[in-house]
């Protein structure tokens, strides 16, 4: 009977915990993102230089959660592209840290629309579209001021299905990251 009662209780849970685990992994990456940006943000006060923020591979629509920041020569955005690495992460399916694979399911403002575009950190706390050295477009359709840049983040199951919630990343354009939730990335262009 004990046995019973005990394997009704396992199959009850077995759901909850893969959910649950599911969550923390979206959780972990959203965070990922945020660290990478606050990284970005504080050594280029500290150290008087430009730092870029490359997130994805390009494109506004189910791109790979892949990151870098790197560490420009100089106070210019430009500078950014030729400098070092100085922290990665990954999210991508078969990825090198055995994570599970998260995608970014929307990307806003439109800027991102080109591969190349990078968030630059300038020494000042500015953050600027780091091809232009201007403020990311400002969202259309939207409340949202110019320099705000957003990722909507999504596991995948093994099977290459969009699985569970979702999660946003907003950075500012005084560079300061956040998890949040709930705003319609698909009125955001």
């Amino acid at each position: 009977m004990g046995l019973v009662v005990l394997m009704v209780v396992m199959m009850i849970a077995m759901p909850l915990t893969s959910s649950l685990l599911r969550e923390l992994n979206l959780r972990s990456a959203a965070e990922d993102l945020v660290y990478a940006a606050e990284l970005a943000r504080s050594r280029a006060r500290s150290n008087r230089r430009a730092y870029g923020l490359f997130v994805g591979t390009g494109g506004l629509v189910d791109d790979k959660l892949i990151g870098t920041v790197l560490q420009g020569t100089s106070t210019a955005c430009s500078s950014v592209p030729a400098g070092k690495q100085v922290h990665d992460f990954d999210y991508s399916k078969n990825n090198k840290f055995g994570r599970p694979e998260v995608l970014i399911a929307k990307k806003a403002p439109g800027d991102f629309q080109n591969a190349n575009v990078f968030i630059c950190f300038k020494p000042d706390g500015r953050v600027l579209n780091g091809l232009s050295a201007m403020p990311l477009s400002p969202p259309s359709g939207s409340t949202f001021a110019a320099g705000e840049a957003f990722f909507e983040l999504v596991r995948v199951s093994d099977q290459g299905a969009k699985i569970g919630n979702r999660l946003q990343v907003q950075i500012t354009y005084s560079g300061n990251a956040r998890i949040t939730h709930g705003y319609n990335l698909n009125d955001l262009k």
